[in-house]
């Protein structure tokens, strides 16, 4: 062998080492953006906290349902312009197209409910696990239904 074939092998073999972590490694999902068509401000009887409720548009229901579906147990980050609203651990697949966000305040509740009633887009995204926030100041929780 030649000198100059190490520099092409060993270039070779970091290409393969580095396609083999790539494939080892947690993939990122692809963001999902979906269509909420009603969203209301409204408050949780148990504890008079603000929240919002939306419903999906049966497309974006059924996307969200092989979505959730595919990502039982992990956390998703729900984002509206590009600022995130919530994060929230999927406990199991969410196939009724409702959700409910709790808000901290009031204002916070009707400005967000306005944002959905504009068609902001609002884009859900797997979190690897080990990535991204982790509960504590500023992490609130949702609640989805299956209905």
């Amino acid at each position: 062998m030649t000198p100059s074939a190490f520099p092409k092998m060993r270039s070779a073999a970091a290409s393969f080492v580095f396609g083999l972590l790539l494939l080892s490694a947690p993939g990122f999902a692809e963001p999902l953006t979906i269509e909420v068509t009603e969203a209301a401000v409204a408050y949780d009887a148990r504890n008079s906290l603000p929240v919002v409720t939306f419903r999906l548009s049966e497309a974006s229901r059924k996307a969200f349902a092989d979505f959730s579906a595919q990502h039982v147990g992990e956390k998703i980050d729900l984002r509206i312009d590009g600022n995130n609203v919530m994060q929230t651990v999927i406990r199991e697949p969410i196939t009724g197209g409702v959700g409910q966000v709790i808000a901290a305040s009031h204002d916070g509740a009707r400005q967000l409910t306005e944002r959905l009633k504009s068609k902001a887009p609002l884009v859900v995204e797997a979190i690897p696990r080990g990535f991204g926030k982790q509960p504590g100041a500023g992490w609130r929780p949702s609640r989805f239904w299956s209905q």
